[in-house]
């Protein structure tokens, strides 16, 4: 192994020192990536350090039972749907990925800086995986110290992702940031990507726009920062927002189609356009979120069950019904994967997921189990009243159509007979 990864070696947790999987193993892994980082090689440090990522995310997986993808995209999604992964992880996760697919496609140029920032993330990957992971090996420390591996790395930036894992970071609002902080969010795209994501799911669309378009100005090609930039603009009811995150998101749909995320996004903008103009707009959603399903090999169920909506409210029933039902064999089917290793398993799901349950129940005209998991699922979550008020619309909207004389307040209750 290379000499000057003998300290950080030496430094490492048994459990770390020992981790193999196949022909992997993780010490020469982050020699190496040492080794690349002290040298000056931005591609291959990115490198290593997606490699690990991937690995531990499929042993992630195959703890589970889960049987790991070549994706992963797709291994992350699955981690995300059933909650075994916190969600800043999985923001740093997903930012590691993508700098790991710029490099490996011959996207774009990397910057040292960059490759600085990869050492944290993957750093924090190893983190949860072996200490906070709940079928991982929960071991108290990834160094014997109790120090992070790599702690000569950029301490600003450490103390600015331990602000966003810790919530202390938007406890404040992201518009009265100064320029001087603001500026150092702006190295790469990859940070402000990330924070501009995080404010967006604490429902604070006009902090993340003000961090992404400062963002753009220095990086103003960047795909993900473009395609958060229109996932703000398509959660504004403004005609002329709609139509400009349609026009960023149409050309990056055309490049990456295989990606879920731009076509939910894109589907969606289409979808709130139909509002106004269902004959021209609730077709395009339809193909999109159809496209999207069968790009993911029907894994994506949030593009699946929004297929079959959209083709129920284009009076296509027998379609609806096919996709429902997939999208509720898909879910059911994760569930036996996950229950001899997670106690509770549908309690430990997503609210989404469980409401994409309920949606796929009540589609196929299974009344009574869809308000049943409705309900449930609003008592496990029932912190969660925006996403609630949001899955509670949406059934309403399918009740409509399915049984028009049905009181749907009743209904959503358990008080309405079916």
């Amino acid at each position: 192994m290379p000499d000057d990864a003998s300290l950080i070696l030496d430094r490492l947790d048994a459990t770390t020192r020992a981790f193999t999987r196949g022909p992997f193993v993780l010490q020469h892994d982050l020699a190496m990536l040492q080794s690349v980082l002290r040298a000056g090689a931005p591609e291959a440090t990115i490198f290593y350090a997606a490699r690990i990522l991937e690995t531990l995310t499929a042993e992630a997986m195959s703890r589970v039972g889960l049987t790991p993808s070549a994706s992963v995209l797709s291994n992350l999604d699955q981690l995300q749907q059933f909650s075994l992964i916190p969600a800043t992880s999985r923001y740093w996760a997903h930012a590691l990925r993508r700098m790991g697919n710029d490099v490996r496609h011959l996207l774009r140029a990397v910057s040292e800086i960059e490759a600085r920032q990869s050492v944290l993330l993957v750093e924090r990957w190893i983190e949860w995986f072996f200490c906070r992971y709940r079928v991982g090996p929960l071991a108290g420390a990834i160094t014997l110290d109790g120090r992070p591996i790599f702690e000569e790395i950029d301490r600003n930036l450490r103390d600015l992702m331990h602000a966003c894992d810790s919530g202390t970071f938007f406890t404040r609002s992201a518009e009265q940031l100064s320029p001087a902080a603001i500026d150092a969010l702006l190295d790469t795209p990859s940070v402000p990507a990330v924070i501009g994501e995080m404010l967006l799911d604490r429902g604070r669309g006009e902090p993340a726009l003000h961090i992404i378009d400062a963002a753009l100005e220095r990086f103003p090609v960047d795909a993900r920062l473009l395609q958060l930039r229109a996932l703000c603009l398509s959660r504004q009811s403004d005609p002329e927002c709609l139509k400009t995150a349609r026009e960023i998101l149409e050309p990056l749909y055309d490049r990456h189609r295989q990606d879920p995320e731009i076509a939910g996004i894109l589907a969606g903008v289409y979808k709130r356009l139909a509002r106004n103009d269902p004959q021209t707009w609730m077709s395009k959603s339809h193909r999109t979120y159809l496209a999207g399903w069968k790009e993911s090999r029907q894994s994506n169920t949030y593009l699946g069950i929004n297929a079959a909506t959209t083709a129920l409210w284009l009076g296509r029933n027998a379609d609806a019904i096919a996709l429902a039902r997939a999208v509720e064999d898909v879910l059911l089917g994760r569930l036996k994967a996950l229950k001899p290793y997670i106690p509770g398993a549908m309690q430990a799901m997503s609210i989404w997921d469980r409401m994409t349950l309920a949606e796929a129940m009540l589609i196929r005209g299974d009344l009574d189990s869809a308000c049943a998991t409705y309900q449930s699922a609003s008592r496990d979550h029932a912190s969660e009243l925006e996403n609630i008020a949001v899955a509670r619309k949406q059934a309403e909207s399918i009740l409509r159509v399915l049984r028009p004389e049905m009181d749907c307040a009743a209904w959503w209750t358990g008080q309405a007979s079916t």
